[in-house]
């Protein structure tokens, strides 16, 4: 029988969730990384409030039959006790449960049938990006109908990217999901070993496909055109020679392409080298697309070629380089593609990716992404990475040295970005320490706290906390009146400054009491990549020489054992 423990930032989730709705009305977001377990926080969700209070029902929703399966699954491997009381509803799964406690649905199967499912409690969304922040779709029809059913029913939304292009964010105010409630840096998920390990790699060719001509339509690029744009052979079989060489010691790829028939050319020009890699779109046959994808799972193939397939919902631990030879304005599907790659495996000591879209320099590290909302000015802000005048190497815009040849940047270094395709792989670092500067230590003499008010009076006040360390003085905001990951953040904050205390509902007060019983860090950990310094960790021992704490902080009360946080 398989035992399952829940890592720190799972259960950190769980109860930052509990504590949300215990506090507000509002619907909560969880962003968890790709390969973090959204599938056993999920299960530990509908565990403690059916534990807790019985007569809950609960709806798991999913966009694919995969992850339906893998959530349902999981939550009965974690609690096999409950298997009398679980439904699935899919049709590609080709089961209609209807009157169990807990019901499984793929949202295709169900948005039109909340009548014909009855009463829900609590609605989970995997892939919650995918709730349209305005207008109907399946989502927000279903949700709406449910809640029409039971107007106190509440919706905790999972996702690696909660946002979606030509949107931005996909929580408001106004929105079916409010706020996000926790969030696990996938920086911080790599450096504690949760997650593998993404490097990029220069390549050694100039040829470029131009798609200066292509159209953005809808927030990205025409498919057709990008299709008819990137099929050069000259291109194809130029990239394809550079992937063996780089990928020569890799042995699982994917390849993402932008149309079938760009795919179709760069399967044959692998197929010309001796890599079998077929291909799989949207249009491939259910079976045969099956049977590809089960033989990539079982090692069979050592390279697939997709188009929009392999983005979500595949979960192919063993995936150690990935190509990206289509660029995307997308920044979750940027996201998505990259990610596959980031799931731990014993055969790999990392994952290669290899860029050739400039897509890591449009939107980013995947660990300090740039969402760009509608009309945002921020739009027309350069790329995030810049080019060493002395080696020509592509860096992060916040480098201050060259890790290629040493050559000191400045901030005026001019940013580069061509809107070409590259049979050279772009040097541009997929994760934000490749080429930072490392957070560093600094010693804190003492603090002032502060409440801080916006000008217009938007918001609720926050704590405005100032470190002093000799000549200088850090910054750091406290959102102890917020609701949601501000809140939560507050809270592990304060059990760093003030351990044993309660933790006030207001600013003022909060100040009051650590003005009395609270006692500054001994030392913060400062990260100078961003614009302005930002504190990243605190070091409250108060030993001489005592080492720095360990930072996989986690909530440890007991949260509320006789209030429902669903009402």
């Amino acid at each position: 029988m398989t035992v399952f423990a829940l890592r720190p930032y799972q259960a950190e989730a769980v109860d930052a969730v509990t504590d949300f709705m215990y506090r507000s009305e509002q619907n909560p977001v969880i962003v968890l990384p790709t390969g973090a377990g959204k599938t056993i926080v999920v299960a530990e969700l509908v565990k403690r409030y059916l534990s807790w209070w019985p007569e809950t029902r609960v709806l798991v929703l999913a966009h694919v039959k995969e992850l339906v399966r893998q959530n349902a699954e999981k939550l009965l491997a974690y609690w096999p006790e409950l298997w009398p009381h679980v439904g699935i509803h899919s049709a590609g799964l080709r089961r209609r449960d209807r009157f169990e406690k807990v019901i499984f649905a793929s949202v295709q199967s169900v948005w039109k049938k909340a009548s014909h499912l009855g009463r829900f409690d609590l609605i989970l969304v995997d892939e919650a990006h995918r709730i349209p922040v305005e207008g109907e779709g399946m989502y927000r029809r279903l949700i709406a109908d449910a809640r029409a059913i039971n107007p106190r029913l509440r919706v905790i939304g999972l996702t690696a990217t909660p946002y979606r292009l030509g949107v931005g964010y996909v929580y408001g105010p106004d929105y079916v999901l409010n706020d996000v409630a926790y969030e696990a840096p996938v920086g911080d998920l790599i450096r504690d070993g949760y997650l593998c390990r993404l490097r990029s790699m220069a390549g050694s060719k100039e040829a470029r496909a131009d798609i200066q001509g292509v159209h953005i339509r809808q927030g990205d690029y025409v498919a057709a055109e990008l299709d008819e744009a990137l099929s050069d052979a000259r291109v194809v079989n130029a990239a394809m020679d550079e992937v063996l060489t780089q990928c020569r010691d890799r042995r699982h790829w994917i390849l993402f392409c932008a149309g079938v028939r760009h795919a179709g050319m760069v399967s044959a020009a692998l197929a010309a080298r001796g890599i079998e890699a077929p291909v799989v779109h949207g249009g491939t046959p259910r079976e045969e697309r099956d049977r590809i994808i089960g033989d990539y799972y079982q090692g069979k193939l050592r390279a697939i070629v997709n188009i929009n397939v392999l983005s979500e919902g595949f979960d192919a631990p063993h995936v150690d380089a990935i190509c990206l030879l289509r660029p995307t304005q997308s920044t979750g599907l940027y996201y998505q593609q990259v990610g596959r790659g980031l799931r731990l495996h014993p055969d790999k000591a990392d994952c290669l990716v290899l860029d050739f879209t400039e897509n890591v320099l449009s939107h980013g590290p995947i660990d300090r992404l740039r969402v760009r909302r509608p009309k945002d000015p921020s739009e027309n802000v350069g790329p995030l990475a810049k080019e060493c005048r002395e080696c020509h190497a592509l860096v992060p815009i916040q480098a201050r040295e060259c890790p290629e040849c040493g050559y000191e940047l400045t901030v005026a270094e001019p940013a580069t970005l061509v809107a070409k395709h590259a049979v050279r792989a772009s040097e541009a670092p997929v994760l934000s320490d490749e080429a930072a500067v490392p957070p560093q230590w600094v010693d804190v003499e003492g603090w002032a706290l502060h409440v801080h008010r916006k000008r217009n009076g938007d918001g609720p006040p926050t704590m405005r906390v100032e470190y002093r360390a000799g000549l200088q003085i850090f910054k750091e905001w406290i959102g102890v009146e917020h609701t949601g990951y501000a809140r939560w953040k507050a809270g592990v904050w304060w059990r760093r400054v003030a351990p044993g205390v309660e933790m006030p509902e207001t600013v003022e007060e909060t100040v009051r009491v650590l003005g009395q019983r609270g006692q500054p860090p001994r030392r913060i950990k400062v990260a100078f990549n961003d614009k302005y310094p930002r504190v990243v960790d605190y070091d409250t021992s108060r030993e001489v020489g005592a080492a720095a704490p360990d930072r996989a902080f986690r909530l440890v009360d007991q949260l509320y054992s006789s209030r429902d946080p669903l009402r």
